[in-house]
């Protein structure tokens, strides 16, 4: 069916010796907190999916709930992105909440769920699609689902850096094209 809807949740909560080691949950490295750290993979993802489906615009944003530290840095979000063609990305990202990376794509008929959808735990990676319908059986509701495993090539961020790197080299290419 036509995907709606995609709602994600990335979370890491580290201590306070893990939070300091890391350049990035800083005002003076990324003034956006959470949102531009963890919730950059949602949003990316997000794209991926619905440019597949031919809709790779964003209308608007919204962040009707977050909580942020002592510098005005937020730590906690939940945000609602609207796309063209009325698809929408739903996702909460923190670094106050219990770790953890899950992405559910929701169409018409089936919803397709898949943890550690940013940094892999396994080789392979595990994804389960559940039909929209419940199914009646006489003493209680079966829900009908298929698990799904594909090998894991590398995490979003190492393609991210690959894609930097090609695009980068395409422009220093073309840059030594126009001084011949």
């Amino acid at each position: 069916g036509q995907i709606r809807e995609i709602n994600a949740s990335f979370c890491i909560l580290g201590d306070d010796e893990h939070m300091d080691k890391h350049i990035w949950p800083s005002k003076n490295n990324d003034p956006h907190g959470c949102i531009g750290v963890l919730g950059w993979y949602c949003v990316r993802m997000a794209l991926l999916v619905f440019t597949g489906v031919g809709s790779g615009t964003v209308n608007s944003v919204q962040v009707p709930a977050f909580e942020v530290d002592v510098d005005g840095m937020p730590i906690d979000a939940h945000c609602v992105v609207k796309f063209d063609k009325d698809l929408v990305l739903n996702f909460h990202c923190s670094f106050i909440h219990a770790t953890r990376q899950k992405m559910d794509v929701i169409s018409d008929k089936h919803t397709a769920s898949l943890t550690d959808f940013v940094f892999p735990k396994h080789a392979i990676t595990s994804f389960v699609v559940h039909d929209r319908a419940v199914k009646d059986s006489e003493s209680h509701m079966i829900e009908v689902s298929d698990s799904f495993d594909s090998e894991g090539g590398p995490p979003q961020e190492v393609m991210m850096w690959r894609t930097f790197s090609r695009l980068a080299h395409g422009i220093d290419e073309a840059n030594a094209l126009k001084r011949l």
